[in-house]
């Protein structure tokens, strides 16, 4: 077996919704909803319930041959369809 010590408190960085990244120092003895009141006081969120954190993953760079969509194209069609669905509505 092995055992591992670990600091009780970390920094964590937190990307936000405008792309903007702030480092938080967290305790890693708590659970995710302890962490996620702990988070949005520091950074000053009141409406804590309305955010949740997810795990950012990082994708490996596949060949150009694939033939996958680019982040880019699929953005922009999706706001094509939603210019076209607002068009229909008459709110």
């Amino acid at each position: 077996d092995i055992l591992e010590y670990k600091k009780k408190q970390r920094p964590q960085k937190i990307r936000m919704l405008d792309g903007s990244v702030k480092t938080v120092m967290v305790d890693d003895s708590k659970t995710v909803g302890e962490l996620l009141v702990t988070i949005c006081s520091r950074i000053g969120i009141t409406n804590y319930e309305e955010y949740s954190l997810i795990q950012e993953t990082i994708e490996e760079k596949k060949e150009e041959g694939t033939g996958t969509l680019k982040k880019d194209r699929t953005l922009l069609r999706d706001e094509r369809k939603m210019e076209k669905l607002k068009a229909k509505l008459h709110t």
